[in-house]
Order: structure tokens, then sequence, then C-alpha cells
């Protein structure tokens, strides 16, 4: 009875590895896991609201937090300004350009002809009445100081008449090739000062639209880093986000299980935390690196001596996970994964 009792058993487990456990592959190496991603501001600031508490779920777009606005408002009123300033200097510039391009006008040239016929006037009066004026000198009439001052406003008209017909003389003769020259390479420097002005001021906007941080998916708060009032440096994370859209199941199996897989192969799933709960799920990719690749410590010996150890290839599987339950990245799972035959590759 005991040696027929032991052969009921044995047959019993060799039905159930034929039919179930010879076309499964197994592993208790694996976890659920997921997108969690640090939301930090680009920019420094004092916190002036922190959205939700840990485990709040927020919408695409909502604001996840924002910053102090005072200091950027200001720095945005300078940087338009700035930029209104620069605008109005490239505008006389180029007013300036243009004019020593074209030359000077028909008008301004008769307004200093007058101007010469003027000052020629006044030389002939004022040359009449030095020579009057040292005629009665002379004659012991009027005093040496009348006929100094009378000299003197000669020699001034004539100073005055030389003046006027050198302008006219410039005015007839345009713009000189040095003077154009300056006036471009004026205008190009207030282009240049304009187009930085509006950079500064591009980017002041920029910086005030960065003191809200709005949630880049739809997802749940992992973890708040910071509160309201402290104040925060560009790229310091203050929450992390989890997407429960990226949920899915990173397992471990043993490299000779690797030819038995392949992507698309169908999977159960039982969670730790939920012994009664059962998942399906699928493979949807086969690493092409062992774990042990990306160890610290190297596998390979430095002594010469060799020990082989059992390689552990990472895979992934999506899986469908019910919405009210609490799952999220770290959960210790066990999976079953239904091969369909011996096969090599499966790699994507």
């Amino acid at each position: 009875m005991g040696i027929g009792l032991l052969l009921v058993l044995a047959v019993a487990a060799g039905g159930y590895w034929f039919y179930f456990a010879r076309g499964v592959v197994t592993s208790n190496d694996a976890r659920l896991d997921g997108d969690l991603v640090d939301i930090a501001s680009q920019i420094s600031g004092r916190l002036t609201m922190v959205h939700g508490e840990e485990g709040a779920t927020v919408r695409t777009g909502e604001i996840l937090f924002s910053l102090d606005r005072k200091a950027l408002t200001a720095a945005l009123a300078r940087a338009e300004a700035d930029e209104k300033s620069a605008s109005a200097d490239l505008l006389m510039a180029e007013a300036e350009y243009s004019k020593a391009l074209r030359g000077p006008r028909p008008e301004e040239i008769r307004i200093a002809e007058a101007a010469e016929q003027k000052a020629a006037m006044s030389l002939k009066l004022a040359r009449e009445d030095w020579g009057r004026i040292e005629k009665l000198h002379s004659g012991k009439v009027v005093s040496a100081s009348e006929l100094d001052k009378a000299r003197t406003v000669y020699e001034e008209a004539l100073k005055g008449h030389e003046e006027a017909i050198n302008q006219v003389q410039i005015l007839k003769q345009g713009s000189r090739q040095e003077d154009l020259d300056v006036a471009r390479a004026n205008v190009e420097t207030k282009k240049a000062r304009l187009a930085g002005a509006q950079a500064a001021l591009q980017q002041a906007k920029v910086n005030l639209d960065f003191t809200e941080i709005r949630a880049p998916f739809d997802g749940v708060i992992a973890r708040k880093w910071q509160d309201p009032g402290a104040v925060v440096q560009a790229g310091t994370p203050v929450m992390t986000l989890f997407n429960p859209a990226t949920l899915h199941v990173a397992a471990n199996i043993d490299e000779k299980d690797l030819g038995k897989i392949a992507v698309g192969d169908a999977v159960d799933i039982s969670v730790d935390a939920y012994p009664d709960l059962n998942l399906k799920g699928e493979v949807v990719k086969i690493l092409p690196a062992t774990n042990s690749e990306f160890s610290l410590i190297p596998a390979e010996g430095v002594s010469g001596s060799y020990i082989k150890v059992a390689q552990r290839v990472p895979i992934r599987i999506a899986v469908k996970c019910p919405p009210d339950l609490n799952l999220g990245p770290g959960l210790s799972v066990e999976i079953s994964i239904h091969i369909t035959g011996n096969r090599h590759g499966g790699n994507e």
C-alpha cells in the first residue's frame, strides 16, 4: 500500500508538471514600478503655495506650487522700459543715418546761403565802421579804445563770414564717407542693444511664467519635499509625482529561462499586499543586459579565480490594475509567465 501510494503521488506530481508547471516560468524577484517624477522650479524663489497633500490626485495643467512674483514683476517692468528706450534710440540712429545718406536738403543749403549773405553784410558794415573810426582816431576825435572796439567787431564779423562760407561749402559737398560709416555703425550698435533688451524682456516674461508650476500629467502626489514659505533653489524638487499610467511590473528571471519566454507571453501576477488579488499581464520588453552589468562591483574576478553565478535578466510586464486599489511602485509581486514554446530571442 505504501508503494502504491508513492506511485500515485508520483503520477500526480508528474501530471501536474506536464500540464501546468512545464509551460510556466515563475519568479518572486518582481515588484510594481512606474514613473516617479521630481517636480522642481527652473528659478529660485520663495514658495507661496503648495497644492494638496501626499496621496492627492492632480490633473494635467493643474497648478502644483507657485513662487513669489513681486521681484519678477518689477524685473519685467524694468525690462519693458529698457526695450522701449532701446527702440527709441534705434529710431534716432536710423534717422541720422538716413539724413547722412541723403545729404543736406535744398532748403538747408538756401538757409546756409542766406546766413552767408547776412554775415557778408555784417562784415561790410563792420569794415566801414572800422575805417570811419580809424580816420576819426587819426584826427584825435575818438579814443584808442573806440578804435580797438571797432577792430574787434570787424574781426568777429570776418570770422563769422568765413564760417558761413565753410558751412555752405560743406552742405553743397554732401556727406563724407567716414560720416556715413559712423552713422551706419551707430545703427548696428543700436540694433544690437535693442536685440539684447528684447531678449531680456522675453526672459523676464518666461521667468514670471516659471512662478507657477503645473502638473505635466494626471498623477498622484507621492511625496512633498517643501512647504509654503520655504526658499527653494532652481532645480530643487518641491514634490514627486507618480504617473499611474506608467504602472508596470519590473521582474528578473534566471538566464536559463531566457530562451523560453518571448514578448507577448501572458503573465499571472499576485500581489503580496493583496493575497486574494490576481492580476493579468503581458511581457512587453526583455532587456538586453543582465543586472550584474550595472552593478557597482564588477562580476568578473580580479584574482584569476572564477566562480559561475547564475545571472538575472530584467523584463517588463504590462499590467492593468484596479483604480480603486492603492497600488504603487515598490510593492512586491510574484509572476508566472505562460510560455508558448521554446523560442530564442524575444527582445525588442
